[in-house]
Formats: structure tokens, C-alpha cells, sequence
């Protein structure tokens, strides 16, 4: 028995001093009979359809094999992804062996995590309840860290749990830098990682025009951004010049067709690459 819960969608990263953020984190379901989970693999099974794909292994083992099949569709933000996953990784696994380790990147608290709801709609199973697993602050004093775990908690979880605790991290992090502030999207980003959804351009695309396609991070550097195994799609984006004959926009090739050629408005290059090639598995 599950009963809806409207939970009061709050902006994600708050602003307590002109600008300081001080972004939400990970929740987790803990429930009286369940093992706990990320809410945003429990949620992404329950409302997206993201079941997520069983891995096993050692926590670095886990993160890479998530991101294994992601990285042969966007070699750049799945590399980002590992990097900073991995370094988040090694940081705790000093703090367990360690109660003397000190992190300028996360730390652990036996202290309760203050919840900065802004889960949205979401359903609770009967009995459970959701608790603030981890918090991220976007801007840290001096003496502050970036990631804060709630050490009861992740020593309570399992290998695969911290994983993807550790990943939502990552990409709420990145999801943040990108404008997309609210943690709901991290959250579907995240399931739609962990049940391989993102492992060709189709549905990476798919995905990403829900987010104006800022999660792709294409810099205006007037180089190529490659998608998908074979590098058959690729997109770029020309920054204007003193040269009067020089041209900007978004440039978009698939195979050897040019299908957008110097499009002033992004998101409608996009779109229209979106619709029309990529969901039609041209870049697969």
C-alpha cells in the first residue's frame, strides 16, 4: 500500500548570502523490511520506468561499470563523471579506514542531515520514510567541504547503494554547473544511468531535451562534440569573431550530411536533430 506524497518543491540551491549556495543531496528510502536505496533509483523504478541494472564488485568497479556503456555515447561528461566519482571515492574509503583522516572535499558527520525538501511528487511505500543521506554545498567557506555524508547511513549501505549515492552526487553536481538547479533532475538523470537508458544517443538525446540539452555542456569552442559508438553525430557550436565573413551558431553533422548549419537558436538545432535523427537511431 502506497500513499502519494506532495512534498513542497523548494529551490535547490538556496541562497544564504548573496552568492553562497548550499545545495540539497542524497536521500534514501529506508523502510522497516526493505534494504534502504537512493531514492533516485527506488523513484526511477517506481515513476520513469529506470529499473536499475545489478552490479556487483568493489565500490570503483561499480562506478565504472555504470558509466562503461554511457562513455561510448558521451565520452566527455561520462569521463568528467568518472573522475570526479572516483575522486569522491578515494576520499571516503581515507575517512573509514581513518577516523583521523581529514578531507577538504567530504566528510563524515554522526550529527542528522537537515532535509532541504525538494523531492517534488514522489510515492513512499507504507512504513518508510526518506532521509537525507548526503548534502552538497555549492559554495564552501574556508574549513567547510563540498560533499557531507551522514556516516550511520552510508556505513548501513550497501556497496552498490554507496555507489549510487556517490553518482548522484556527481551528477547533481554537474547538473548544477549546467543551470539545471533542481535536484529532481539530477535524480531522473541518475536512474536513467543506473538502469542503462543512456547507453546510445537516442535515448541520451531523448533524455536531454528535457533539460534544454545544457547537460551536454557544448562549449562554444567551434570544436565538435562527438556522440555514439561509431562518431557518426556530431554537433558544434561557432562563437562569432571580428571577422566580419566569419558566422556563429550551432553546426550539426550526421555521417557526412551537415542537417544544421550555423542555427542561431540551439535548442531548436537541437530539437530538430533530436526528432529527426537521433530517436530514429541515426547516430546508433
Amino acid at each position: 500500500m502506497k500513499k502519494l506524497i506532495g512534498l513542497m518543491a523548494l529551490t535547490t540551491s538556496l541562497l544564504v548570502h548573496a552568492g553562497d549556495r548550499v545545495g540539497n543531496g542524497g536521500d534514501v528510502i529506508v523502510c522497516p523490511t526493505q534494504r534502504t536505496v537512493v531514492l533516485d533509483i527506488f523513484q526511477g523504478g517506481e515513476d520513469w520506468g529506470f529499473e536499475p541494472v545489478t552490479r556487483e564488485g568493489t565500490r570503483p568497479e561499480i562506478i565504472a561499470a555504470t558509466l562503461k556503456e554511457f562513455s561510448s555515447v558521451d565520452s566527455v561528461i561520462a569521463a568528467k563523471f568518472l573522475a570526479r566519482a572516483l575522486e569522491i571515492e578515494k576520499e571516503i574509503s581515507e575517512l573509514e579506514r581513518s577516523s583521523q583522516k581529514r578531507s577538504k572535499l567530504v566528510k563524515f558527520t554522526t550529527n542528522d542531515l537537515i532535509n532541504i525538501s525538494d523531492e517534488g511528487i514522489a510515492e513512499l511505500p507504507s512504513g518508510c520514510e526518506i532521509v537525507q543521506a548526503a548534502t552538497q554545498n555549492q559554495s564552501p567557506f574556508p574549513g567547510e567541504v563540498k560533499f557531507t555524508f551522514q556516516k550511520d547511513i552510508w556505513l548501513s549501505l550497501d556497496k552498490d547503494v554507496q555507489t549510487s549515492l556517490i553518482l548522484h552526487e556527481v551528477v547533481y553536481e554537474h547538473m548544477i554547473e549546467m543551470g539545471e538547479l533542481s535536484s529532481r533532475s539530477a535524480r531522473y538523470m541518475n536512474a536513467a544511468l543506473h538502469s542503462g537508458h543512456l547507453s546510445n544517443v537516442k535515448e541520451y538525446m531523448e533524455v536531454s531535451s528535457f533539460f534544454a540539452y545544457k547537460n551536454l555542456n557544448i562549449k562554444v569552442d567551434g570544436r565538435y562534440r562527438v556522440f555514439g559508438k561509431r562518431g557518426a553525430c556530431k554537433v558544434k557550436l561557432n562563437q562569432p569573431t571580428n571577422d566580419e565573413s566569419s558566422r556563429s551558431g550551432t553546426t550539426i553533422m550526421v555521417g557526412r550530411m551537415n542537417i544544421v548549419s550555423w542555427e542561431e537558436n540551439f535548442l531548436r538545432g537541437m530539437t530538430y536533430f533530436t526528432q529527426k535523427y537521433a530517436s530514429q537511431g541515426a547516430c546508433d
